[in-house]
């Protein structure tokens, strides 16, 4: 009975125990997920006819004050950085800068004020008042876009000048600044009623000014707030103006790789050194070969150009491992259609400028010859296809040699080109526009980044036998001729070649014909 009893008084404490403990523990409740308010201000926010010393923010919940030097935009620009502190739940900004007289100013403190404990932003970011009897109220709002995409630009400065400008760009900071966010959108409120210069750029460095090779962009015209609303600034690379090396490797003991600024090498480029076998010219690099492996104490490279010498020296590294080389292709290029020619890149020059590759054709069992050709660059191959539609093949090449003595294993592969159902059609038709009118222009059409340029052929693009997928095209106006797209130069007022993106992707289907109707904005 002893026993028993001890046995319920056990189960009794731990019910109680545990009833205790089920009572005692906490929810947890909702998650905060609304951020922090002001709930007083000194003086109020939109105050009129003020000219504070301090400026004194309560919350309703503690904060965290972030990096608000890069962070907070204050229009007009004071000269002396304010003094900031952050107490309990209040912060105080002290202006040790003179403010104008009769003057809107407005503090954006960006998103460097967030509460305590879940890191949510302060919402009502912007604090305006006016040392004058009103508050100014313009605004110029618009987006900002990048003109060689013609695709939204986030965190690109915009800034507002007074008047005409000696020269651009400025060696000032603008008189009121704003960024575009994520979708390219920005907007400058509680501007004086006068007329500005508008400039736009990538600010790096973030000093608010234009330099180095930030991207910028520019109007062409003085704009006044009221009048200026969804504005379009297109931000373009900056002219290169002269040529520069940005990079040189060599490699292996076997090549040097010599990246360059995007300045383009002209007919007369040479590059010359010591047992030299090819030079491959890229659009804005240069590949030389050497006819061995090196192993000098130095190999010294000259570079000429037009208005450009260079020299350079390179160190080959003797290696103990021993590495053992392998030829192979590194990219190859398969036709997909029966007008298409196929190439295949090695990782190192061959020896021979043609090699044979045999063939079989569907089910026939007797093999033929093609011939593959050495290219503008030392190794890449260039093939005809021998196909038709509907029809498959299997492809042979026996092991190849390099310049360097690296051997190939034999390569085989299989490609085929679909039935002529497998292909979709594009028929494009632009509605005339005044912006297409004694103009020249061109297309760029592709998949993802393999855009091919295509001459205009009045208002009609249409192309035929294309794979099923998704595909973009751009129009690009070529204002100065030249057949390329050419960025702007700001210096000189010159704006960058327009470029319109069509509106939305490009979808073919197998077997089917796709019409549109473009109308350039």
């Amino acid at each position: 009975m002893v026993r028993n009893f001890r046995t319920i008084f056990s189960l009794c404490c731990a019910l109680l125990l545990w009833s205790c403990a089920k009572m005692g523990s906490p929810s947890g409740g909702e998650k905060d997920v609304e951020g922090p308010k002001i709930i007083s201000a000194s003086p109020a926010n939109k105050s009129i006819n003020v000219s504070p010393k301090e400026i004194v923010l309560e919350f309703d919940e503690y904060v965290v004050l972030g990096n608000y030097e890069s962070e907070w935009i204050i229009s007009p620009p004071l000269k002396k950085k304010p003094k900031v502190k952050l107490k309990s739940k209040t912060l105080i900004i002290s202006l040790t800068d003179s403010l104008e007289e009769n003057t809107t100013y407005s503090f954006n403190f960006g998103e460097s004020i967030k509460d305590l404990h879940e890191g949510n932003l302060l919402k009502e970011n912007l604090f305006v008042f006016s040392t004058g009897s009103f508050l100014d109220s313009g605004m110029v709002s618009g987006n900002t876009l990048l003109a060689e995409k013609d695709e939204k630009a986030k965190d690109i400065s915009i800034g507002l000048y007074l008047g005409t400008l000696d020269s651009l760009p400025p060696d000032t900071t603008p008189r009121y600044y704003a960024k575009s966010d994520e979708n390219g959108y920005f907007s400058i409120p509680f501007l004086k009623d006068t007329a500005y210069t508008l400039l736009a750029w990538e600010d790096a460095n973030k000093n608010k000014k234009i330099d180095g090779t930030e991207k910028r962009g520019f109007l062409d015209d003085l704009i006044r707030p009221g009048t200026s609303d969804s504005l379009k600034i297109r931000v373009f690379a900056k002219k290169v103006d002269s040529l520069r090396i940005e990079k040189e490797k060599l490699i292996d003991n076997k090549k040097v790789l010599i990246q360059f600024n995007g300045y383009p090498l002209s007919q007369s480029f040479a590059a010359t050194g010591d047992s030299l076998a090819f030079v491959d010219r890229y659009t804005d690099s240069v590949v030389v070969w050497y006819q061995q492996q090196r192993t000098d104490d130095s190999l010294v490279l000259e570079l000429a150009d037009s208005s450009f010498t260079e020299r350079l020296v390179f160190y080959p590294f003797v290696s103990r491992k021993k590495k053992e080389g392998k030829l192979n292709i590194v990219e190859k290029n398969l036709p997909k259609k029966p007008s298409d020619i196929g190439y295949l890149f090695f990782n190192e020059p061959l020896l021979l400028d043609t090699f044979s590759m045999s063939y079989t054709i569907g089910k026939d069992t007797i093999p033929q010859v093609l011939k593959a050709n050495r290219t503008e660059y030392s190794n890449k191959y260039e093939f005809e296809n021998p196909l038709t539609f509907g029809q498959g093949l299997k492809m042979q090449i026996l092991p190849l040699q390099s310049i360097y003595g690296t051997s190939s294993d034999t390569i085989t592969f299989i490609y085929g080109i679909p039935e002529k159902t497998g292909f979709g059609n594009l028929i494009l038709s632009l509605t005339p526009s005044s912006k297409l009118q004694n103009t020249e222009f061109f297309f760029l059409f592709g998949q993802e980044k393999n855009l091919v340029k295509y001459p205009s052929n009045g208002l009609s693009f249409n192309r035929k036998f294309l794979g099923a997928g998704t595909y973009q095209l751009f129009l690009v106006i070529d204002k100065d001729g030249d057949g390329k797209y050419s960025t702007g130069i700001m210096e000189q007022g010159i704006q960058p070649d327009p470029v319109y993106k069509f509106k939305e992707p490009i979808e073919i289907r197998e077997n089917w014909d796709l019409e549109l109707q473009w109308t350039i904005d």
